[in-house]
């Protein structure tokens, strides 16, 4: 036996397959072809070759010919043999089909775990293939490949891949949420910038990938909202049954060309744990090199918080709302909207509260001092777009500083605060519907 890559003591596995054969290799794994060829999403895969499965993934490999391969599992690694052809014919026509008419855009719809990504991947293979400049949006804040989740990126693909994940976006935006039911909106408006940033590169075709949030007639509108702004030449979308009949008449209306496609039952269903961990991943690997920086607000916006674009409060006005509040406020600032304050969150009793009198505080927005701890934080550049990841570790209100946990060193133009908390070692303690920083009104 040998240690394998996956720290796990095992002995190598070798398989002898026929032509038409196919392993279903689930990760973490490694698969190597000693002679024959093999085909993994569109790539070719000779002799020699190294195949890395990540933890969490599911590829299948189709002998070409009479292959031989040694294959090395790590913990919880499994392969299957299949004797069919893991895609469907109508998967594989169609793929084909797009590459010999050249649409300039492509977007790619279904629920969870129906394969989206897996064509996105195939698609980009036969588009690299035929030699164009292919673009890959990911829209998909939750299970994001490309980028991180909360966010959504794009990046030229410019060598066959079976895996996103090593790849670096070369474009981003910071959504600051998993959920996209939350931020509809914003998410559109992202993914349109996005779409124009890769025709202004010079792409020949823009896949788009998006989320599987497809159930409800909330899901139905905003997909269809996406195909309307973003005008794909061509809508692929992926169900078990008829689940995706609402969205197929809605994307429909917008004037798409619609392409219905079976979910290939080689595709593997996650649970909700091991979605989690794929995000973890996915946040550790944004969030490398941690350290701690200390940016000062006024130099850098604080965004999606209602802190930091108001006056301060002269101390008696603090002192004032403290007797009223019945706790000590230790900041605060006036807006045109109204006064925000940060309170001690050990010293107000939410049941305790009492409404402020109209002519004290027309409207008053209290914010937890503390509340920020482990949020994540998009740091963000002249034009809102990405430049890092961050966890804010501290907002010293009386300084007037904000300590954020980063890899990152260069200017800054804006924190954008998320709404899901995160530890050091990027697990996720909470989500929110709205960004915790942007406080509440008193009861």
């Amino acid at each position: 036996m040998r240690p394998s890559k996956y720290g796990s003591e095992l002995p190598p596995v070798n398989r002898a397959l026929s032509a038409g054969q196919t392993l279903l290799v689930t990760g973490p794994a490694s698969l190597k072809v000693l002679n024959g060829t093999m085909e993994a999403l569109g790539v070719e895969v000779g002799p020699r070759t190294i195949t890395v499965v990540r933890a969490g993934k599911a590829i299948p490999l189709t002998a070409l010919g009479p292959s031989n391969v040694e294959l090395a599992l790590g913990e919880d690694a499994s392969v299957e043999t299949l004797e069919y052809d893991p895609f469907p014919g109508l998967w594989r026509s169609t793929l084909r089909g797009l590459v010999v008419k050249r649409p300039s855009s492509v977007a790619v719809l279904g629920g969870t775990d129906s394969g989206k990504t897996t064509f996105c991947i195939m698609l980009a293979n036969h588009a690299v293939r035929a030699r164009l400049r292919v673009a890959l949006i990911d829209g998909d804040i939750g299970q994001a490949e490309l980028g991180a989740p909360t966010t959504v990126s794009m990046a030229f693909i410019k060598e066959q891949t079976i895996d996103l994940f090593p790849l670096t976006a070369g474009k981003a935006y910071f959504v600051g949420t998993t959920t996209p039911s939350v931020l509809p909106g914003r998410l559109i408006d992202d993914l349109e910038k996005l779409q124009r940033a890769a025709a202004e590169k010079g792409a020949d075709l823009v896949v788009l990938n998006t989320d599987g949030w497809v159930e409800g007639l909330a899901a139905i509108e905003h997909k269809a909202g996406i195909i309307n702004r973003l005008r794909p030449d061509v809508c692929i979308m992926l169900q078990s049954s008829q689940e995706l009949q609402g969205l197929a008449e809605a994307v429909g209306r917008t004037g798409c060309q619609t392409i219905m496609l079976p979910v290939p039952p080689s595709i593997k269903k996650r649970s909700r744990e091991e979605r989690r961990e794929l995000r973890q991943l996915r946040y550790r690997k944004a969030l490398k090199g941690l350290a701690c920086r200390t940016m000062r607000l006024g130099k850098v916006r604080l965004e999606a918080a209602a802190i930091g674009g108001g006056i301060p409060l002269a101390q008696g006005r603090i002192d004032e709302l403290a007797a009223l509040l019945g706790s000590p406020v230790l900041y605060g600032e006036q807006e045109a909207t109204g006064l925000t304050v940060v309170v001690d969150e050990h010293g107000l009793h939410a049941k305790r509260q009492a409404p402020l009198p109209a002519e004290s505080a027309p409207a008053v927005r209290i914010v937890p001092a503390g509340v920020e701890r482990g949020l994540i934080a998009g740091l963000l550049g002249k034009h809102d777009e990405l430049l890092a990841l961050g966890i804010i570790e501290e907002i010293d209100y009386v300084r007037g500083v904000v300590k954020v946990l980063t890899g990152y060193r260069a200017p800054v133009d804006a924190i954008q605060v998320g709404q899901v908390r995160l530890d050091r070692d990027c697990r996720e303690l909470a989500q929110y519907a709205s960004s915790p920083l942007a406080g509440y009104t008193p009861r």
